[in-house]
């Protein structure tokens, strides 16, 4: 995926390669596999967000991520000790998945709310 090219990422997760990728990170894998698995993740995603948008404004392809569980193991690689799996991992939170702000000093007029 790392040329980002729109058909051959769709045919990729087409063919469940979102689910593959978020699968292989949630077993044992060295840190050179699972930095290239989480590239291959984050490039789909980007595909995504310019081309395959819902009629929700919903990138498909981060609701595959979701849905199969890979949003959390990503949110768990937030916590790994090698600095460039983190560095992806937020990357990947920050930019395709709405962060929930924590209101740390419990003023409760700054929160905003969802229904």
């Amino acid at each position: 995926t790392a040329l980002r090219d729109t058909d051959i990422v769709a045919e990729i997760v087409k063919r469940k390669g979102i689910e593959a990728m978020s699968h292989v990170l949630t077993t044992k894998v060295d840190i050179k596999t699972a930095v290239v698995i989480l590239e291959g993740i984050r490039n789909c995603l980007e595909v995504g967000q310019q081309s395959f948008i819902n009629e929700q404004g919903d990138n498909e392809f981060a609701l595959i991520v979701e849905q199969c569980g890979g949003l959390d193991t990503i949110e768990q690689m937030q916590e790994h000790e090698n600095q460039q799996i983190y560095e992806i991992a937020v990357e990947i939170i920050e930019s395709y998945f709405q962060v929930e702000e924590v209101d740390l000093d419990g003023d409760a007029d700054d929160m905003l709310l969802q229904f």
